[in-house]
């Protein structure tokens, strides 16, 4: 009876883990979509803070496995900026230490995101290795998100403050930051020979894969490997109801 039970189970998880890995293939492409309505979104708003140098996609990968896939980069006098776009709706949880936020969507669903502070922190880290120039970053709300305590944390821009506060980032020197005319240049000058690297694409989708897997969005994989568990224990104990619950034998 108990080998019949965990059988079933073991069937059950199979099941969770097919629907999971169709989840999660949907969920990408939805993310894909709206990631490039956010995408058109910031590009008018760099544009219209007065930003004319500017590369949109670029990834960058100073040391094998250490790769980032940057929204924009943009040039100001003496450092480059990147701008980490994102599409978000509903209310934020979170402040600048925390290594995560919590995103409360309006259907009500509630996901765990990297802080975005964090990740286009990282970004400029690996830009400024990749060409030399000095570089710093903002996070830039394209979406209707809004943060809980009525204003996102230093860092992070939202629409209507988007073209004062681009404008500023380029125009004044962040702390941290030592400006120099020409290791921007050529760090410019970089970005936009890697912008139009042919095989940048796979390269960035590599890179989506592996994120994916590091931050948990393939939990099929989870529920494949509880079923496998369970119809071992199953077959452990009794073969016979393993068989017929998988093959009606």
């Amino acid at each position: 009876m108990q080998s019949a039970l965990l059988a079933a189970s073991s069937l059950m998880f199979a099941a969770a883990a097919y629907a999971a890995f169709g989840e999660g293939r949907r969920d990408r492409a939805v993310r894909i979509r709206a990631g490039a309505a956010g995408e058109s979104r910031a590009s008018r708003a760099i544009f219209a803070a007065g930003i004319r140098d500017c590369v949109d996609g670029v990834v960058v990968e100073p040391k094998p496995g250490r790769v980032a896939q940057i929204d924009h980069v943009a040039k100001a006098a003496g450092w480059l900026v990147v701008v980490e776009t994102k599409n978000w709706s509903g209310v934020v949880w979170g402040d600048a230490r925390d290594v995560e936020w919590t995103v409360t969507k309006p259907s009500g669903e509630t996901r765990k995101q990297r802080n975005p502070i964090f990740q286009a922190q990282r970004q400029a880290r690996l830009l400024g290795q990749a060409t030399g120039a000095p570089a710093t970053s903002v996070v830039l709300m394209v979406g209707s998100a809004r943060h809980a305590s009525g204003a996102f944390p230093p860092g992070v821009l939202t629409l209507a403050g988007a073209a004062e506060g681009l404008s500023r980032v380029t125009r004044e020197p962040p702390r941290g930051v030592r400006p120099n005319a020409e290791a921007a240049a050529r760090g410019f000058a970089a970005v936009e020979r890697l912008s139009a690297d042919p095989d940048a694409g796979a390269r960035a989708n590599r890179h989506a894969d592996a994120a994916e897997a590091r931050y948990g969005h393939h939990k099929w994989l989870a529920w494949l490997t509880m079923s496998v568990a369970t119809a071992s224990a199953a077959w452990a104990m009794d073969p016979e109801p393993v068989l017929k619950a998988l093959f009606g034998i």
